[in-house]
């Protein structure tokens, strides 16, 4: 899973600047002092007032704690039913998501300043429509997954609980307010929950001010995929630590209409997507050749299938979340496309075969695989991240390449095997020769 690091975006004037700041508890109430409410009456209430509310607004800061690196970083998001969005997280590092989503009633605005691209569309008629748009989903899933989507309660538009029941820890004062902590498990992907501490304020509604999942865990099921050792795993997810600190709420504000506004860089791309890419420098070379093991037993050698099949390799991990998302994908337009010689191999890379095994028992396709434990195949491809996907014509040819899970993937996907096994090429006329 990709983490993305949020960086300090400004903050819109309307929002006052009373954030709790990452503060620390103070020592607990004793026992009798005060009789808490159910854990999931606390969590019921709060979300509730979201999913009623006619608007709200917020910021949330972001920490991070990894070995040598210590990152804050903020968001500022406000929502206004039934279709106005503002969702900024902007000036960020190289590689990861910084950008806005702005949708004003009419139009929504999808802005990636690092690339320079923006994209225009008719605004959704509500919360739940935009919600579903796909590059949303894609550039806020990694968030929303560790606990994010309960301040975008769009996406869920009914109170919500976890696969596992809320639990009352305790409750504390900071910065002499009264605080409910209260836990549960949460799965964030196919095979990995991960437990989640909140703390909310009391009262009814109560607010949400604090979300912490157990990045310790986190860290620990990604470097063992990655094959580290126990005193390394050990050493690295000790120090790991994530929360995402709420802070001012304001509950059905006045918000104006310039709020959601987004007036484009005169200077910004105008596309159809924020995921335009560039095309890979092996597009039009021959496929470099190479010699896998199979996860099931055997060997594949690639230029085996030279003269008479198209050939999909789409290198992947199981700690992947676009992996997971675009595999289905790729394994349901492929299987369309075999009986007219289309064959699929997923390239996992640097994986045990037990850890492929136990994902793939869950799941509901089951692609061919291939084993490229050293990670050879990948640097030989220019494989710079994942999912990186390569179509090779029966000539040998690569003919395509998409990096990433694209939105139009099942798209794109098929009217590209349709002219292949129609006879086409996909390169410039001259490129095959």
């Amino acid at each position: 899973m990709m983490i993305r690091f949020l960086v300090l975006a400004c903050l819109i004037g309307v929002i006052s600047l009373d954030h709790p700041g990452f503060a620390q508890p103070e020592q607990p109430l004793r026992p009798g002092e005060y009789q808490p409410p159910a854990a999931a009456d606390l969590m019921a209430s709060y979300q509730r007032a979201l999913a009623e509310a006619h608007s709200y607004s917020l910021d949330v800061r972001q920490r991070v704690v990894l070995p040598n690196l210590d990152v804050v970083t903020t968001m500022v998001i406000a929502v206004e039913r039934p279709n106005r969005l503002l969702y900024v997280a902007e000036d960020q590092p190289p590689g990861m998501f910084a950008g806005r989503v702005a949708a004003d009633g009419e139009k929504l605005y999808l802005h990636r300043p690092q690339q320079n691209l923006v994209v225009e569309r008719e605004a959704p008629a509500d919360l739940a429509e935009l919600a579903g748009d796909p590059e949303i989903q894609i550039l806020l899933a990694n968030n929303l997954e560790l606990g994010l989507d309960l301040v975008l309660p769009m996406l869920a538009e009914e109170p919500t609980s976890g696969p596992t029941p809320y639990e009352y820890v305790g409750h504390e004062t900071w910065s002499g307010r009264l605080l409910h902590h209260i836990r549960n498990r949460r799965q964030i992907d196919e095979g990995l929950s991960l437990r989640f501490d909140y703390y909310l304020t009391d009262g009814d509604p109560a607010q949400l001010v604090r979300i912490q999942p157990d990045f310790g865990e986190l860290m620990r099921v990604m470097m063992r995929n990655h094959g580290e050792d126990a005193a390394a795993l050990e050493a690295a997810s000790a120090q790991a630590e994530m929360y995402f600190d709420i802070g001012t709420w304001q509950l059905n504000p006045e918000l104006e209409g310039e709020l959601f506004a987004f007036a484009p860089p005169a200077t910004a791309e105008v596309s159809d997507t924020l995921f335009a890419q560039e095309k890979h420098p092996l597009v039009g070379s021959e496929a470099p050749d190479f010699d896998l093991p199979l996860l099931d037993g055997g060997q594949v050698q690639l230029s085996s299938h030279e003269g008479s099949r198209i050939v999909i390799l789409d290198f992947w991990a199981t700690w992947c979340g676009p992996c997971r998302v675009a595999m289905p994908i790729i394994d349901k337009v492929s299987e369309e496309f075999a009986p007219q010689g289309v064959q699929l191999y997923a390239v996992n890379l640097r994986e045990t075969p037990e850890t492929i095994k136990g994902f793939l028992s869950g799941q509901e396709f089951a692609p061919t695989v291939l084993l490229d434990a050293e990670g050879t195949v990948s640097d030989r491809f220019g494989v710079q991240g994942i999912p990186t996907t390569f179509i090779i014509g029966k000539e040998g040819r690569v003919q395509a390449a998409y990096v990433g899970a694209l939105p139009n993937l099942e798209q794109r996907l098929r009217r590209d095997l349709k002219k292949l096994t129609g006879g086409e090429s996909l390169l410039p006329a001259g490129a095959d020769e």
